[in-house]
């Protein structure tokens, strides 16, 4: 069915009128006296450039009315419209978390090959006009296909690519990029998840998804496995050093473990464990080379199986970082308060003054940058890219500014923000403070004398907090809540880990760690999150990292919950709901190949204009 977006534009044919007016105005001819007609009647009979001009205006003609024609059905913006009914497509959605890499299906490499084979048999059963989507879950949903397809081969082609990572699964996660996909998509959808059940949620979030048509395919064996999780290096209080870690046992009885400590460059240390049915904490005590000396670098602890066990663990392996974590640096800006300067005296922090703000603070990507700045200034700037401590006065571009002066005692104003833990401010008060007016997105945090006078905000990563306290005037300095204040300040913007966890983490998970815009590891994706790095990395084990002149490994684990592989059953409530076909309205558009023709008439018209002159026959 043809129809057209903007129906009145066909007014524009009228324009045809005028042409033939013109075509008829320029081919009337006109009457010549003249002294004799001895030479007309010579010619007469003997020239055709007539018959040719007379035949070519006829078909510049037709061109100019064929343009105008073109031109204003394209301007009316034509399209065919036909409806189709759309079967309802079938998704994949094949488990790829780390305990699906346990080696207990009989027959199958692993449980991810178990799954591939499950959904190649289902792809098959399939009629030839339904449509296949595969998706590879665990921390997201990620298509193996370009497209929904039709073609059975490709679609098992897809399954190929299938491998168990080190993530766990995490069913928000892959609803959300399921429902993202779903929304462009105009034919409904059911699903099918090959799974052995690890599923955070239970299935109930992917289920509503495709509005309760799940299907689940269950795969998995017994799941015993031995597995390590969680290392540390300790020093007790009997002297020397252990490590510490969690043991799984998911064997129904006790299981003799046998592990190997090493450290990259040097020292191993070898034990074996009697290890009781499910979750246990373990210690081996270390000797030789790992007992001594510094206990910086690269651990890995590893669990020795025989031959005769029941597949691999997902966690047979567990990795460890430990490297001297940097201090963090804070830049005073205006006045050299002695009050800040004894508050912040302690170790992990590196104090540094300045009278201005340094070119870098205007420059996220700059690498000689603190991490926190406090400013006392009179006057700040906007523009700032940093984590700043106002006191007094605030930049320009802030959701919040001085409204007027106040004096009382200080008081929090809630108990839930960040900056508020542990804090008592009894006692604490000040004769010339300062009020602030509060915008949207800032929250305050404390008042003085009922005004707000501690207000927090975020803007584009970075945080921020405003304190109407002048330190010279009040006795806030000289209280226990100030260090504590400054302590909460420092840890609200900069994540705090100790130097086995600053580069230790947890496959699929995000990493927040205070550092650099030079920053950068190799096999993990690194965002920036205001002055601090958000990384992400899918595969456990160890990962180079740079930072300037810097570098180290950084060390993946699998997550916990994964090492327990043994499957669990999911009620899919929806199994056999098969969602309703659609009917969807195509519409094909024709203005572009009107266009085109309406180009190609003009450009006709031009040439057979130019490029055909009248030609006579040669005189006798």
């Amino acid at each position: 069915m043809l129809s057209l977006a903007n129906p009145s534009m066909l007014w524009l044919l009228l324009i045809i009128a005028p042409v033939l007016v013109l075509y008829f105005l320029r081919m009337r001819f006109r009457r010549q006296s003249v002294g004799s007609t001895f030479i007309w009647k010579k010619l007469a009979g003997k020239t055709t450039g007539g018959k040719i001009l007379r035949m070519r205006s006829l078909l510049l003609l037709a061109l100019q009315c064929a343009a105008v024609a073109l031109g204003a059905f394209a301007a009316a913006g034509p399209a065919v419209k036909e409806k189709r009914i759309l079967k309802p497509g079938t998704a994949f959605l094949v488990d790829v978390s780390a305990s699906m890499a346990a080696g207990d299906e009989e027959g199958y490499a692993d449980r991810v090959a178990r799954a591939a084979a499950a959904v190649a048999a289902e792809i098959d059963a399939m009629g030839r006009d339904e449509s296949v989507m595969i998706f590879a879950c665990a921390s997201g949903a990620r298509p193996l296909l370009p497209e929904p397809t039709l073609d059975k081969a490709a679609a098992r082609a897809g399954l190929r690519e299938l491998k168990a990572g080190s993530e766990a699964f995490s069913e928000g996660s892959c609803a959300d990029d399921l429902s993202a996909w779903l929304a462009l998509r105009e034919e409904s959808w059911r699903a099918c998840l090959a799974t052995d059940g690890g599923l955070d949620m239970g299935g109930r979030r992917i289920a509503s998804v495709f509005d309760g048509a799940l299907r689940v395919l269950p795969v998995g064996g017994k799941g015993r496995s031995i597995g390590v999780s969680g290392l540390r290096l300790e020093s007790p209080a009997d002297g020397g050093r252990r490590a510490a870690f969690s043991l799984w046992n998911g064997f129904p009885a006790e299981k003799e473990v046998s592990l190997v400590l090493e450290r990259r460059g040097g020292g191993t240390e070898r034990a074996v464990l009697f290890a009781p049915p499910g979750w246990s904490r373990a210690f081996v005590s270390l000797k030789g080379e790992l007992s001594t000396g510094q206990i910086e670098g690269a651990y890995t602890l590893r669990v020795l199986r025989s031959p005769e066990e029941d597949g691999l663990a997902p966690g047979a392996e567990c990795y460890l970082s430990v490297a001297r974590k940097r201090a963090i640096s804070v830049l005073l800006v205006g006045r050299d308060d002695p009050f800040l300067r004894a508050a912040l005296a302690y170790g992990g922090i590196a104090v540094s003054g300045s009278a201005s703000f340094p070119a870098s603070l205007f420059d996220e990507e700059a690498e000689a940058r603190p991490d926190i700045v406090i400013s006392s200034s009179s006057e700040l700037p906007e523009g700032l890219r940093c984590d700043i401590l106002c006191f007094g006065a605030v930049p320009p571009d802030a959701p919040v500014s001085v409204e007027g002066r106040a004096s009382g005692a200080l008081a929090s104003a809630g108990s839930s923000h960040p900056l508020l833990r542990f804090v008592d401010w009894a006692g604490a008060r000040t004769e010339s403070g300062f009020a602030y007016r509060v915008g949207e997105g800032a929250d305050v945090v404390a008042t003085i004398g009922g005004k707000p006078a501690l207000v927090a905000w975020r803007r584009e990563g970075y945080r921020a907090a405003g304190f109407g306290v002048d330190l010279v005037d009040s006795d806030l300095g000289l209280k226990s809540a100030f260090p504590v204040f400054l302590q909460n300040f420092i840890q609200w913007c900069v994540p705090r880990a100790d130097d086995q966890s600053m580069y230790t983490m947890v496959a699929g998970e995000t990493a927040r760690r205070a550092e650099g815009a030079s920053f950068k590891v190799e096999g993990a994706a690194v965002a920036r999150d205001g002055s601090v790095a958000a990384i992400e990395a899918s595969e456990a084990g160890f990962l180079p990292w740079r930072r300037g002149g810097a570098s180290g490994l950084l060390a993946v684990n699998v997550p916990a919950g994964e090492l327990d592989a043994a499957p669990r059953h999911i009620d899919a409530a929806g199994a056999g709901r098969i969602p309703a076909s659609v009917e969807v309205a195509l519409e094909v558009p024709l203005r572009l190949p009107l266009v085109i023709l309406f180009l190609a008439c003009v450009a006709a018209e031009w040439l057979l204009w130019r490029g055909l002159p009248l030609k006579r026959e040669a005189r006798p």
